[in-house]
Order: structure tokens, then sequence, then C-alpha cells
């Protein structure tokens, strides 16, 4: 007889499922035991044990650590991040497209300044002034560089997705927004 059938006195059989087991507010009361997960239940007990997902007696999921059995000072404080969005796809061709534009736009201004450094006849010119021009189209190699550290760390997101280096990018996509609008600034301002 299963566990869904009952006898009464008169010989009928009838339907009955097992009492549902209720949500314990502790989640380390009606944990499995080593003992209750070897033994099992033959497979007749929808709520058996999934050690992989780490599921209690009443389908309810463990944490990977008991706070009450945990002392404070070994609790993991790792920080989390958000998880990817859906659209993160759009995002990171949005940002490829940005980082290699960003990176054309700075080497054309590069140049620019290089040849404004050479445009001054080194006859007439000090060279403390064609240094200062050189040294500035030096400078804005570096968010060149950035541009295309930038746009390669999306190819690699392209090739393996992973939150880590989805929120690296964006923020380093940032950081070489502000760096570019620094050096484009500081350029316009003292040298052109």
């Amino acid at each position: 007889m299963s566990k869904l059938q009952r006898e009464d006195g008169g010989g009928r059989l009838h339907w009955r499922a097992p009492p549902r087991p209720t949500r314990k507010a502790n989640l380390t009361e009606g944990v499995w035991t080593e003992a209750e997960a070897a033994e099992g239940s033959g497979g007749s007990n929808p709520l058996t044990p999934d050690r992989e997902l780490g599921l209690s007696r009443a389908g309810v999921a463990i944490p990977p650590y008991s706070a009450a059995k945990t002392p404070w000072h070994r609790t993991p404080r790792t920080p989390t991040l958000p998880d990817v969005p859906e659209y993160a796809k759009d995002v990171m061709l949005g940002v490829l497209g940005a980082s290699v534009g960003l990176g054309g736009l700075l080497l054309v201004f590069c140049g620019l300044v290089f040849a404004q450094a050479a445009n001054f006849p080194p006859a007439t010119t000090d060279d403390a002034k064609i240094n200062t021009y050189k040294n500035a189209g030096r400078l804005g190699l570096w968010p060149f560089l950035g541009a295309i550290i930038d746009s390669l760390a999306v190819v690699v997101w392209f090739l393996c997705p992973n939150r880590l280096l989805y929120f690296f990018i964006l923020w380093f996509f940032i950081l070489l927004l502000v760096a570019t609008a620094l050096y484009g600034g500081i350029v316009i301002r003292r040298y052109l």
C-alpha cells in the first residue's frame, strides 16, 4: 500500500497525501543529518535531501554556513557585486564601440599636439617649449592605451562572460572618460 492510500474499517481505500512539512524559523533545524541522508527514503519522498542544492527537509535553502555556529570573526565578509543584467551584451557592445572611437580620437589629438611641436622652428624656439608640447602628446598616449585595454577586455568578456570582468570594464571605462576629459581640458587650455 502506498503512502497516499489509507484503509478505513470497511475495506475502502481513501486517497490522502501525507502532511506537508512546515517551514521552520531557524534554518539549522530540520536539516538532514548524515545518517538520514545515507539512509534516504527510497525515492518515495519528494523532499529527499539534495546535497548539491543544499536543501533542508522542508525544501528551504541552507546557507553555506550556520550563523548560529560560526563565530562572528569567521563569517565571510566578501563584498558582493550585483548580478549582470540581461542587456549586458548591449552594454558591452556600446563600451566596445565607445572605447575604440575614443582611442581613435585620442590618437588624432595626440598627433595634432605632436604636429604642433614639430611646426616650431628649432633654430628660434626654445627646446623647453618644444619638449612641453612633446610631453603633452606623450601624456595623451596613456588614455589611448587605456582605451585599447578596455576594448581588449570587452573582447575577452565576450569570449568568457564574467561578472567581475563586466563591472571592471564599466568602471574602467568611466575612469577612462574622466581621464580623457581632464587630459583634453588641460591640453586645450595650456597648449593649443
